[in-house]
């Protein structure tokens, strides 16, 4: 969904930084030189804006002493819940229209989860005011990897008032990356826009 948000409205940074933001939150290299390359193309399509958004690798550890475990007699411990990092954005724009238009606005708040193994999980609330309609939105979605190659991304969202926003909408996308930072995508975009 975010390939084809960007496709759409290719002057919305917003959109821009959470393709880079959804891709970086893998680990996967090849989700991160995508976003690399995606992240280098908005600074240079959006100046004055800040694109350091894929962090930098870090470091391998160094070790010169070689630890040896103590032994010890098994103990039971309760498990440890499951590592995952988030990451929050809260964001807005303003675009100035003429021909005595009024100016449309948009806010936005977004949360993504990752998980070992690469899973991601995704939401953002939005408002936005076009034409003197106000609508809110919200978006739920999910990233899977399918094996070193694959990925899946599955979202779905809806606006209660639905004035200038579809009442619903669905996105499936498959992808498989290439050679050389190219990948190839299947998506099946849904929505329901009431006049």
């Amino acid at each position: 969904m975010l390939a084809r948000a960007k496709k759409q409205a290719p002057r919305y940074p917003a959109v821009w930084r959470l393709q880079i933001q959804a891709l970086a939150a893998t680990g996967e290299p090849a989700a991160r030189q995508r976003a690399l390359r995606l992240q280098r193309q908005a600074a240079a399509r959006f100046l004055g804006a800040r694109w350091k958004i894929v962090p930098p690798l870090a470091p391998p550890p160094v070790s010169t002493v070689k630890r040896v475990p103590p032994v010890l007699p098994p103990q039971r411990t309760a498990p440890r819940p499951l590592p995952h990092n988030a990451a929050i954005e809260a964001g807005a724009g303003y675009k100035n229209l003429n021909n005595g238009y009024e100016d449309w606005r948009s806010t936005y708040l977004s949360e993504s989860r990752k998980w070992p193994g690469g899973r991601v999980l995704y939401g953002a609330l939005r408002e936005t005011v076009r034409f003197s309609l106000k609508d809110n939105a919200v978006t739920l979605g999910g990233y899977h990897p399918l094996g070193k190659n694959w990925s899946l991304v599955v979202e779905g969202g809806g606006s209660p008032t639905h004035r200038g926003l579809a009442q619903w909408s669905l996105l499936g996308q498959v992808q498989r990356n290439l050679a050389g930072g190219w990948d190839v995508q299947g998506v099946w975009p849904a929505s329901h826009v009431i006049q």
